[in-house]
């Protein structure tokens, strides 16, 4: 395009062309800009408006800069007096004026010779294209809506024409400039959010989006009642598949607009793609309440099956919440049904309170005290203080029945039993009782937990003349507790023993109550015989037998199992033991037992049979006494031991297979297990044929401290009942409540392995100090006592523990000894030799090291077959140099030396070794100190077999009265 001779007055006639007649409202306090009489010619104030015009289409052409454009029109604005009141205006009408200055700038780029309409050169925005200046933002083309929420911050005059220079830039794809310019507003002004959102559009444009989100999300933090800028952030969280940054805008954008319901649906959504199915319930149920529909049932439909929701999560708490909202909300959309579900959970929770509050608000109820004045509710904590004061409660007379047992149930708990006592007797009748017995139940309990003993006897009494609940073993239970708190005891028996006898021979909590009010009366023998499992009557089918059939099981017929004298002999001597390697052996005495044990049913075991074993364990507790300690250590153990015994097999004797064999451990710990002696009553709802567990279970910490007490009294009777301690400490660590428990398992390790090396058993001792080798094996005392272990086993089993130690920790100094002590005492002096030169390399300078080298190849120059003797006896004579130039000058140095030459044959050098020791002092500062090491006597008792040897009896009879007589 040429450009005309006159510029300006050609773009004059362009702007005059396209100019718009705005139609302003008069304003009553701006009479400076409404008083059109005052301004004159019309054409005057048209030529004002054209030179504004024109300073834009000078710079526009590129005439002047800039900054000069800015300097005049600060210029105009500050000397213009009749328009002095125009930024007032301004200020107070921002839309307007964001709107006149749009036009202007469209007019202002149309006379651009380079201006490009939008609609031909359309390009991919972050930014809508009609909001991007108003500081909303969308990534889609959707009409523009109405922005909500309160005013964000608007730019001043100047720094809005200059980001009008910014977007003029980033259209024109000056990029580079746009940034420059909205940083420079951004210093200027930081808190407003319109240059965030044109800088981020330039981002967006280049191709960094995640500079272009960061710089959003601070607009969006600038103006939080803007939606479209978090639905534009969300929807960047949602390209990257970033759930958690989605809920998070999502939460933001809620928190400016909380009653926009389509943001509050994405929410709802996130949360349930997320798993938080109680968060979404929560949204869904505050949803509720902010958009109410017109229709009450259908938003209390809807209230409903969130409460359902909730109480599918095991959360009755926010279920009950959901159903309160909706009675506020909409009182007369409620069901009957519904105020029964909400007052069941309320009770369940144990929330009294809360639930009296629902049926004064909700049920019609009201409560009033002497004075005529009904019962506060935003004061009912303190009132219930004084619940002596009310003495009228009255409901309408369509309430239903279990609404008013419930009520009848919170006022007595709430210590408001004397305003329905009359009612509450009046509906315990046999007609009420056949549907809502539970409740009737539920308030006699209520009343013995209130402690009112006598209104609680009298309802208990009424529930035993129902035909529901007159078989009830809870009516009965509660009736006999109910009379040993009011001191009638023996009305208390009467109850218990028609349990016993009438309703459920098996019902153990009968049984224990009956026998502890027959030993307080003297009956201890009757008491005793009572709690014999063996008096069990069966009910039902196996594992309960059917009436009319032996009352003694096959457990308590059986003889009760006692530990033989030659347990362990029987143990030590069976030749599968001996041989360690013969796997075929030990496969076949494997199978043995599981062959045994699978024909022994858990029906016949104690511990599958609660009531008989929660029996034993009572019975026990009774004969816990001074004069019956014989009884109770036989009933104990065979309630401790049976299980473990019978399954176990006939040779139970050999019990180290079980401590050793993890395979068979595990299968008889599985058996025993499974009961339900040891198991939570949670965990088991119903037992064999669908017999329902009443019955209190014997707690593992009750099994617990009946075997420590046993523990106590065998170690109060050592030494005659060392066999039984032994015992009894090795059939512990196979019960499920000692094994399970970390304690506990140590507790009784320990104590078997002192007990096996009292007794002088290595065997059992030393299968449970392999399991402690990887917790203690830096200790040498545990060494000591593996090693004292190793001495007193009678057969191989250690050696390939310590093969298998060895080839893990070779450089170790405890395994390498005893490694080569095992190799040794098989004979094998060449690898004992191999074992300690390994050793040796780790600790070049131990002199034990050195003296077990000597002991090892004077051993192989004793051997009958060798070619020649003196290489290895040069050798053990060399190591033990070495030994006595490592250890020093001392008396063990010189006896282990004359022991060695006395063992070649060389009487000679033996001797003067000999003497040499009993010449030295020995090694210690006092004379306890001096005794332990002290070697004299061992030295001239060896050195008197030399003599007599030799013939000199008067020289050996000389030592010896110097030496060896006491």
């Amino acid at each position: 395009m040429n450009s005309p001779s006159n510029p300006n007055e050609d773009t004059i006639g362009e702007v005059t062309s396209d100019l718009e007649i705005i139609d302003l409202q008069p304003d009553v306090n701006i009479p400076e800009i409404c008083d059109l009489n005052d301004v004159g010619d019309p054409q005057s104030f048209l030529t004002d408006l054209i030179g504004d015009d024109s300073l834009y289409s000078r710079y526009l052409s590129g005439q002047i800069s800039f900054d000069e454009l800015m300097r005049e029109m600060h210029r105009k604005e500050t000397h213009a007096t009749p328009y002095s009141g125009r930024h007032e205006m301004e200020e107070e009408d921002d839309d307007a004026q964001s709107e006149t200055e749009g036009r202007i700038r469209n007019k202002a780029e149309r006379s651009d010779p380079d201006y490009r309409p939008r609609t031909r050169h359309r390009k991919k925005s972050l930014v809508h294209p009609t909001e991007r200046h108003g500081g909303t933002m969308s990534r889609t083309y959707d009409p523009p809506s109405k922005r909500k929420g309160g005013r964000k911050r608007e730019l001043p005059i100047e720094l809005a024409q200059y980001l009008g220079e910014a977007e003029r830039c980033l259209n024109s794809d000056q990029f580079n400039e746009a940034e420059q310019i909205c940083k420079t507003i951004i210093e200027a002004d930081p808190d407003c959010p319109a240059p965030y959102i044109v800088l981020a559009e330039v981002y967006y444009r280049q191709g960094d989006q995640e500079k272009a989100r960061e710089l959003l999300f601070s607009a969006a933090e600038r103006n939080p009642s803007d939606t479209n800028l978090w639905l534009s952030l969300i929807e960047f969280a949602e390209e990257k598949n970033d759930l958690a940054l989605a809920t998070y805008y999502t939460r933001l954008a809620m928190r400016g607009a909380k009653s926009d319901v389509s943001i509050r649906q994405r929410l709802i959504q996130y949360c349930e793609k997320a798993g938080r199915s109680r968060e979404a319930l929560k949204l869904r149920l505050n949803a509720l309440s902010i958009t109410p529909e017109a229709n009450g049932d259908e938003e209390f439909k809807k209230a409903r099956a969130i409460a359902d929701e909730f109480f599918k999560l095991m959360d009755p708490a926010s279920s009950i919440r959901a159903y309160e909202a909706a009675f506020e909300k909409y009182p007369d959309s409620g069901t009957d049904s519904d105020r029964n579900t909400v007052l069941s959970m309320m009770l369940k929770l144990n929330k009294h309170e809360d639930a009296l509050k629902f049926l004064i608000r909700f049920c019609g109820v009201s409560i009033r005290a002497v004075n005529r004045r009904c019962l506060r509710l935003d004061r009912m904590a303190s009132e219930l203080k004084k619940p002596n004061k009310f003495k009228e409660c009255s409901y309408p007379d369509t309430l239903p029945p279990e609404l008013c047992l419930k009520l009848f149930l919170v006022m007595v708990r709430l210590g408001l039993a004397a305003v329905v006592t009359p009612r509450v007797q009046k509906c315990f009748s046999d007609k009420i009782a056949e549907k809502f017995s539970d409740w009737l139940l539920d308030i006699a309990k209520s009343y013995r937990a209130m402690e009112l003993y006598s209104d609680a006897v009298t309802l208990f009494l009424r529930l035993t003349k129902f035909k529901r609940t007159m078989r009830l073993t809870q009516v009965w239970m509660s009736l006999g507790e109910l009379y040993v708190e009011l001191g009638e005891i023996d009305k208390a028996i009467k109850a218990y023993r028609w349990v016993v006898d009438s309703i459920d021979p098996r019902c153990a909590d009968a049984r224990v109550a009956l026998g502890g009010l027959l030993r307080r009366i003297g009956k201890h023998q009757e008491a005793l015989d009572l709690l014999n499992p063996s008096s069990l009557v069966q009910m039902q089918s196996p594992p309960y037998k059917k009436e009319g059939q032996s009352t003694s099981t096959p457990l308590t017929e059986s003889a009760s199992v006692k530990p033989p004298k030659d347990a362990f002999s029987l143990e030590y001597a069976s030749p599968s033991d001996s041989d360690d390697d013969d796997e075929a052996a030990e496969a076949k005495a494997n199978a043995e037992w599981l062959q045994s044990s699978a024909a022994i049913a858990d029906a016949t075991l104690l511990s599958h049979d609660p009531v008989a074993y929660r029996l034993a364990y009572e019975r026990c507790k009774l004969l816990d006494r001074p004069d019956s300690i014989d009884s109770f250590l036989d009933e104990t153990w065979d309630l401790l031991f049976t299980d473990v015994a019978r399954l176990c097999g006939p040779h139970w004797a050999e019990l180290s297979m079980f401590l050793d064999n993890t395979r068979l451990r595990s299968r008889l710990m599985g058996r025993l297990g499974s009961s339900a002696s040891h198991r939570s009553i949670t965990d088991i709802p119903n037992l064999a044929d669908g017999l329902p567990l009443r019955e209190r279970q014997v707690s593992s910490v009750d099994v617990w401290s009946l075997f420590l007490r046993l523990v106590e009294l065998l170690m109060s009777r050592l030494p005659h009942s060392l066999t039984h301690l032994e015992t009894a400490t090795i059939w512990a660590s196979l019960l499920p409540q000692v094994y399970h428990d970390e304690g506990r398992r140590k507790a009784v390790s320990n104590l078997l392995i002192s007990s096996c090396l009292i007794g002088r058993q290595g065997t059992p001792a030393l299968i449970k100090l392999k399991e402690l080798q990887k917790q203690w094996g830096d200790k040498n005392q545990y060494w000591n006592v593996l090693n004292l272990a190793i001495t007193l086993s009678r057969d191989s089993k250690h050696s390939r523990f310590l093969d298998r130690l060895f080839t893990r920790e070779t450089g170790s100094l405890p395994v390498g000894i005893l490694a080569n002590n095992d190799c040794l005492v098989r004979g094998s002096y060449r690898y004992a030799i191999a074992r300690l030169v390994g050793v040796r390399e780790a600790h070049p300078n131990n002199p034990l090291i050195a003296l077990l080298l000597a002991i090892c190849f004077i051993g192989v120059s004793l051997h009958k077959f060798i070619v020649s003797r003196h290489p290895a006896v040069l050798q053990g004579l060399g190591f033990l140099n070495e030994y006595r130039r490592a250890r020093g000058h001392c008396q063990e140095v010189y006896y282990n030396i004359g022991r060695a030459c006395h063992q070649l044959m060389l009487g000679h050098v033996a001797m003067y070794y000999y003497q040499k020791v009993l010449d030295m002092e020995p090694v210690g500062e006092t004379e306890e100190e001096k005794s332990y090491t002290d070697l004299r006597k061992e030295a001239a008792y060896n050195l008197i077999l030399l003599y007599r040897s030799q013939g000199n009896l008067s020289m050996a009879r000389y030592l010896m009265q110097k030496y060896l007589v006491i």
